[in-house]
């Protein structure tokens, strides 16, 4: 994970760079007092109460608290309302001094959060293991004095909460008032969903909750989840929560691993401590972006979104947030029944509009044993329309069976062109001549193909090794990958060429097109961590935006990478691990030594993971691709025989592979017998294709062009469409 207070993708100065790391670390040290201790939080163990003698003591210390902090934090800017108590008085101003609404029992016992035998600590009367939380549902943080820091809280930069939850989603997923632990205590209970995940996926879940803490007690706490077992005990139930998360903080565990398998159903309830700090319309665009990445990793698997319970009273503003947000929320169900909507907000309220203190705790916010109940009745119908649905399978797999996710690029169905232009050197950052257009997109898309090779720079995208992606190059890729995905096509994300880096290239990346002559990865200067760092900022800077990902065929890890001296598939092994160790589920594709023809030491990756798919490049003059001479040698099998080696080992070693670079000279049809047999033979072995070279910036008269010149098909794209729709 890269240094997530050096990095920023949208923070374009170091100042406003500062000031953001600066705020999530200030905010969580200015709040010392709130141990972070779900084993003893009592708001999620309805059988616990706080001694009736320390009540008093502990609203004076809030008091002492709140004063304060709000003393330390005069120069934060506040961007969510007061929180209130039972009685209504405010706990806190909505000045940025305050915490997150759903945490407000966790702000006690001054610096120190008490042991199970201390008094106001844990119950006596539950059994030793009731709070057993080996599962890596909490931890024990040591205790802290809680004092004014030594310094002034910074201002706030003038961005919005989006912007930078934004940056927080991708890299620091620190809630943004402050009320949640730092990085290093956050990141171990998200760790642990992303286990129970997979243990959860590998045992066949069937019904998988997500949300904030309302369904973190549902992961340990048996009288949270029984009612819900006797409804639905034919089911296999797994619940992911992690208290105090709102929409976006969720929208990062989905995209970092905690979305796996293929559950017949996802429930979502998320949203509540988003009210104050959010607006309707933000809250509900994040919200429908998190159903994208659910879709997006299980496409089979039904959505139901839960509608916002009442957090007080029906005359408290806050709750009529409540009603406003639930009926934009209800719009993002869908007619199919792919999402729908369940609102229990007036079951949980009486006659007189008031929260029916039977299903609540005393913070009137986390439910008691009955108020599961009602949840879990409440789901009845939507849940029991898919008790009897069969798992829903991976689509657009030629794999069944995948255990490292979901496989998004069918490697049989590929008929793709390579565009060419975004690689190439630029006058600026706002130079955009040689981007491949939407116009590009439409004509190939005509031509029946699905999907495009995109070559990029390595040395564009990331200026410098180790350092933020440029903001302007990733702005274009994303939009990139939205047109595509607005048309249906794939797209194969390619990150460079040769496995090298020019160290010396220009300030935009002038002179990448020449890497041929840059420094080999792991070579000095250029260590493989700064390929693996490359790749995990370039995947989670995707998928934090779901409609761009879902556009991703796959993660193509080097154009053709060659004269790597043996070390390629080591290099190869170690990039692939950090971008699955970023809970990334998308098809890697992995080319060859030697220009993605020689595969030799690559076996065991395809033994290791069945989501990769294997890419190789063929031209049938002398390989290079040249043709000094154009002519048709006469052999209508050479394409065939060039390739036979690589579809071989696939064979040998059960892997999937295509092939993604080939090309003739298109100005001439003689070449035509000899592409329809190439194709031909790839679609006999599953095998898909992508011809080269598409893109506005090449020459009308490079020998490979498949760009229409002067409005008119090359002569060999009649060919080319005729043999790809020939299966």
């Amino acid at each position: 994970m890269p240094d997530c207070y050096k990095v920023s993708d949208y923070f374009q100065g170091a100042p406003e760079r500062e000031n953001f790391s600066s705020i999530a670390q200030d905010q969580w040290n200015g709040r010392q007092n709130m141990c972070k201790r779900m084993d003893t939080a009592a708001e999620h163990l309805p059988s616990l109460s706080l001694a009736e003698d320390k009540v008093e003591q502990i609203e004076e210390l809030l008091a002492k608290v709140e004063q304060l902090l709000r003393e330390v934090e005069s120069g934060l800017k506040g961007d969510f309302d007061g929180e209130r108590s039972n009685d209504g008085s405010e706990y806190r101003p909505g000045d940025g001094s305050g915490w997150n609404s759903e945490h407000r029992s966790e702000r006690r016992w001054g610096g120190h959060c008490p042991g199970r035998h201390e008094p106001g600590g844990y119950s006596d009367d539950q059994p030793d293991d009731y709070y057993d939380h080996s599962d890596g549902g909490g931890s024990d943080y040591p205790s802290e004095d809680w004092s004014e820091p030594d310094h002034e809280a910074p201002a706030v930069p003038d961005t919005s909460i989006y912007e930078m939850t934004q940056l927080s989603e991708q890299l620091l997923p620190v809630h943004m008032n402050g009320s949640y632990p730092s990085p290093e205590k956050w990141e171990p209970l998200h760790a642990a969903n992303v286990q129970r995940a997979k243990n959860a996926a590998a045992n066949g879940s069937d019904l998988v909750f997500f949300g904030d803490s309302i369904t973190e007690a549902m992961g340990y706490n048996p009288a949270a989840m029984q009612p819900f077992k006797d409804n639905f005990g034919s089911l296999n139930l797994t619940a992911l929560g992690v208290g105090g998360d709102g929409t976006k903080q969720l929208l990062y565990r989905l995209n970092h691993g905690e979305m796996q398998g293929n559950p017949k159903a996802v429930v979502m309830s998320i949203g509540t401590n988003d009210i104050g700090s959010m607006s309707t319309e933000d809250i509900v665009e994040t919200v429908e972006r998190n159903i994208e990445s659910v879709q997006l990793r299980s496409p089979g698997s039904k959505v139901v979104l839960m509608g916002l319970l009442p957090r007080t009273d029906a005359s408290d503003p806050d709750n009529a947030r409540v009603r406003a947000t639930n009926e934009a929320l209800s719009r993002l169900a869908t007619a199919g029944g792919a999402v729908q909507f369940v609102n229990l907000h007036d079951s949980f309220l009486d006659a007189n509009g008031k929260q029916r203190a039977e299903l609540y705790q005393q913070d009137k916010l986390h439910l008691s044993p009955a108020g599961y109940k009602t949840w879990a009745d409440g789901l009845k119908d939507s849940i029991q329309n898919i008790k009897d649905t069969p798992a829903p399978t991976r689509d657009g797999s030629d794999h069944e069976n995948l255990e490292d996710g979901l496989t998004t690029l069918d490697v049989e169905d590929i008929r793709g062109v390579n565009l060419s232009g975004a690689e190439w050197g630029k006058n600026s950052d706002s130079d955009t001549q040689y981007w491949p257009s939407t116009e590009e997109l439409d004509y190939f898309k005509s031509k029946g193909m699905n999907s495009v090779r995109l070559m990029l720079s390595w040395e564009q995208l990331q200026p410098k090794l180790n350092g933020p992606l440029n903001t302007a190059e990733m702005n274009r890729l994303h939009q990139f990958l939205r047109d595509a995905e607005e048309r249906g096509m794939k797209v194969l994300v390619t990150g460079g060429s040769f496995a090298r880096y020019t160290l010396n290239h220009g300030p935009n990346g002038q002179g990448a097109d020449g890497q041929v002559n840059g420094t080999r990865v792991g070579d000095s200067g250029v260590p493989v961590s700064a390929m693996q760092d490359f790749w995990v900022r370039m995947v989670e800077h995707i998928n934090a935006d779901p409609t761009a990902a879902k556009a991703v065929g796959g993660w193509d890890l080097t154009n053709e990478p060659h004269t790597m001296n043996g070390t390629w598939p080591k290099i190869a092994t170690a990039v692939h691990a950090a971008i699955r160790n970023t809970g990334d589920n998308h098809t890697i594709v992995i080319e060859g030594d030697q220009w993605a023809r020689d595969f030799s030491g690559l076996e065991e990756l395809a033994r290791k993971d069945k989501n990769i798919a294997f890419e190789a490049h063929t031209y049938w003059d002398n390989g290079s691709g040249g043709y000094a001479n154009e002519s048709y040698p006469g052999d209508p099998n050479v394409g065939v025989n060039h390739i036979r080696p690589f579809v071989e080992w696939l064979k040998a070693n059960n892997a999937r592979g295509f092939v993604g670079e080939w090309g003739v000279p298109t100005d001439s049809t003689a070449w035509a017998p000899a592409v329809s047999n190439f194709i031909e033979y790839l679609e006999d072995n599953r095998m898909g294709n992508m011809v080269w070279a598409g893109g506005r910036a090449w020459q009308p008269g490079y020998k490979l062009n498949v760009q229409p010149r002067n409005g008119q098909d090359r002569a060999i794209m009649k060919t080319i469409v005729e043999a790809n729709m020939d299966d």
